[in-house]
C-alpha cells in the first residue's frame, strides 16, 4: 500500500502500518470519485460500517453520541450496522466488543464488505479514503461536527451524503462568507445532535450548579470562580473524556467521574453552566433542557442554535452577571419555575426536530442503497 506524507514523499509498506500513518495525517495516493447514482436493488439488508477514530465507552464525546443515535435510528430489518474503531484513546486492545447493541471491531479491517460507510472527523475520513479503494462500490456518508478541524480531509471524500450538525456549520462550510445556508443543496442535510427523551430524562432533578467537562474551553475557570464566590451553594463538576481536567479542592464542589449515563448528572443538577469558548452545538445544553434545567451559556453560534429562546446568554468573561443570575435562579422560586418551563418547552421542540431529522436521515440512507 502507498501513501503520501505531509511533505509529499511517496511511501509504501504493510497495510496496517500505512493505515496508521493515514489515520495520523498521511494521505492515500488516490482520492475517491463520487458515484453519480445510488446503488439499487440490493435485495438484502444494507451493510453499514461506521469508521471512527475511537468509540464508547472510552471515547464518549458529543460527536460519538450523535453518531450512535443516528446508527440506532436505522431499522434493524433493513440495515446491518457495525462500528470499526481505530482505537484512539483506548488503554487496552480488544479485537471486538459490543456497546449498547452495536458490534464494535478494533483496528483497520472491516468485518464485512460495506454497502455504505459512515465516518466523521479527520482520522476516520482519511482511513475511509483508503478503504474506498478496496470497496469502490461503497457509498460514503460524511458527518461534520464543526467547521474548524480536518474539513479538507472530509470534503476530499466526495461523499454521496454529507450531514451537518447545525445550520450554522453547514453555512460556514457550504456558503463561506454568505449570511447562511439555504438548505437546498442535494445530498447535504442538517441533522442536529439527536435528542431522545428516554435516554436523557429523569423523574427528579437535584440542587447543584453543574459544569460538564472540567477543561478550559468549557469554562472551568468560570465554574471555579463561582464556587469560590458562593461557598453556600453546592457545585458539581463532571469529568469529560477530552481535554485537561482541572479538579482543585474546593469545599463546596463535588467531582463526578465520566459517566456513560448523563441521567446520573441531571438527578443532581438544578442549574447547568455552559460558559464554553467554543461549541458547535452543545448537546449537554439540550439534555439539560428536556429536564427543565435552566442553562446559562456563553453566546456561541452553536449554543444559540441549541438553546434558542430558552437560553440565558452571558459572555463568559462577565462572571459578575453569572453570579447574579445563579443567585436569582436559586433564590427566586417563581423566576426559576418560569425559566424551567421555558427550558422544558425548548426540549419538546428539540425532540420534535430530532424525529423529523432522523426520519430524513433514514430516507437518505435508503436512497443510497
Amino acid at each position: 500500500m502507498q501513501v503520501r506524507g505531509s511533505g509529499g514523499t511517496l511511501m509504501s509498506g504493510p497495510t496496517e502500518v500505512m493505515m496508521r500513518m493515514i489515520a495520523q495525517g498521511a494521505q492515500p495516493v488516490q482520492l475517491r470519485t463520487k458515484h453519480d447514482v445510488p446503488r439499487q436493488n440490493l435485495d438484502r439488508k444494507v451493510r453499514v460500517l461506521a469508521v471512527v477514530h475511537g468509540w464508547m465507552p472510552v471515547l464518549a464525546a458529543g460527536s460519538e453520541r450523535m453518531l450512535q443515535h443516528m446508527l440506532d435510528a436505522l431499522p434493524k430489518d433493513e440495515f446491518e450496522v457495525a462500528v470499526l474503531s481505530l482505537g484512539f484513546g483506548e488503554d487496552r486492545h480488544v479485537p471486538q466488543y459490543e456497546y449498547q447493541g452495536l458490534p464494535v471491531y478494533m483496528g483497520y479491517d472491516p468485518p464485512f464488505a460495506p454497502d455504505i460507510i459512515v465516518t466523521h472527523h479527520g482520522p476516520g475520513a482519511r482511513v475511509v479514503q483508503a478503504l474506498s479503494q478496496d470497496y469502490p462500490e461503497a457509498r460514503i456518508v460524511a458527518v461534520y461536527h464543526n467547521e474548524r478541524y480536518d474539513i479538507a480531509d472530509i470534503e476530499a471524500l466526495n461523499a454521496e451524503l454529507e450531514i451537518f450538525n447545525t445550520n450554522w456549520v453547514a453555512g460556514r462550510i457550504l456558503r463561506p462568507g454568505a449570511a447562511g445556508w439555504d438548505g437546498l443543496t442535494p445530498g447535504k442535510v442538517v441533522v442536529h445532535p439527536p435528542l431522545e427523551f428516554e435516554r436523557h430524562t429523569v423523574d427528579e432533578t437535584g440542587s447543584a450548579v453543574t459544569l460538564v467537562n472540567l477543561q478550559e474551553n468549557k469554562g472551568v475557570r468560570v465554574f471555579q470562580e463561582l464556587a469560590l464566590r458562593m461557598p453556600d451553594v453546592r457545585f458539581l463538576g463532571v469529568e469529560g473524556t477530552h481535554g485537561t481536567q482541572e479538579k482543585p479542592r474546593i469545599p463546596n464542589v463535588e467531582y463526578m467521574p465520566v459517566t456513560q449515563d448523563m441521567r446520573d448528572v441531571w438527578r443532581k443538577t438544578r442549574i447547568a453552566l455552559m460558559p464554553s469558548g467554543y461549541e458547535s452545538y452543545g448537546m449537554v445544553a439540550a439534555e439539560a433542557q428536556v429536564n427543565g434545567i435552566p442553562v446559562i451559556a456563553n453566546p456561541t453560534p452553536g449554543l444559540g442554535e441549541c438553546l434558542g429562546h430558552a437560553g440565558i446568554f452571558i459572555p463568559r468573561a462577565n462572571i459578575d452577571d453569572y453570579e447574579r443570575t445563579v443567585r436569582l435562579l436559586l433564590e427566586d422560586r417563581t423566576h426559576y419555575q418560569e425559566r424551567s418551563d421555558m427550558a422544558r418547552l425548548r426540549g419538546l421542540e428539540l425532540e420534535a426536530q430530532t424525529k423529523r431529522e432522523l426520519a430524513r436521515f433514514v430516507d437518505e440512507m435508503r436512497n443510497l442503497a
